[in-house]
């Protein structure tokens, strides 16, 4: 699921560069986790996109219940 800010340029000139996004991925383990990453590591579409973007922060999560 992406969050995205709402387009709010239209009142301060400028401000559409500073938004940011939010992106929530579920994995069904971590080992799904590991080879998700190998996978986008040997990607070419995915090495393009990264370097298209700045990447503020990125952790995992575990949610346990």
């Amino acid at each position: 699921m992406v969050y995205e800010t709402p387009d709010l340029s239209q009142y301060a000139p400028g401000l559409r560069r500073f938004l940011r996004r939010l992106l929530g991925v579920g994995y069904p383990s971590m080992d799904a986790i590991e080879k998700t990453y190998d996978a986008l590591r040997s990607s070419k579409d995915y090495k393009a996109m990264v370097g298209d973007i700045e990447l503020d922060w990125r952790n995992i999560v575990k949610f346990v219940g």
